[in-house]
């Protein structure tokens, strides 16, 4: 349930000069909640896959998890990412394809794999003033409420 119910030509709608609400939803949703955690102070949550499956690498190369997707809970069951506010169930649907193999981290156990993921260079870093716009962009959708 997504009690946004946003179009898809809400995914085109800008949040820096470079990436859009879709690019925060799928590849750069762990930045987006970062900032979200930093602005609103929700706790993060993220869905691990732990046997990711690459058709386009060797054995070697895969790394022993993936992120299937990040966001925050506003409370127990309701979560908050770029997409809007939605439910954990429904965010595990959309994103968790090999549900099998998917576990959940939240807090800063959470918190700290993104930014060891970031480090060790599996997850992309904010770029240059990137951070700063993610915030802007927070500021003028959530500022009056969910």
């Amino acid at each position: 349930m997504n009690f946004f119910n946003f179009s898809e030509a809400y995914e085109t709608t800008p949040v820096t000069d470079k990436f859009s609400v879709f690019d925060y939803k799928y590849g750069r949703c762990h930045l987006f909640a970062l900032v979200l955690n930093e602005v609103l102070n929700h706790e993060i949550k993220l869905f691990i896959n732990e046997e990711p499956f690459y058709e386009d690498m060797d054995d070697e190369d895969i790394p022993p998890a993936a992120l299937e997707h990040a966001f925050c809970l506003i409370k127990e069951d309701v979560t908050l990412d770029a997409g809007g506010v939605s439910d954990v169930e429904s965010l595990f649907d959309e994103y968790c394809p090999d549900p099998d193999n998917t576990i959940t981290l939240e807090g800063d156990v959470a918190k700290n794999l993104i930014y060891n993921w970031i480090k060790e260079g599996l997850l992309e870093d904010f770029e240059l003033n990137e951070k700063e716009k993610i915030k802007q962009f927070i500021i003028g959708k959530f500022k009056n409420g969910y």
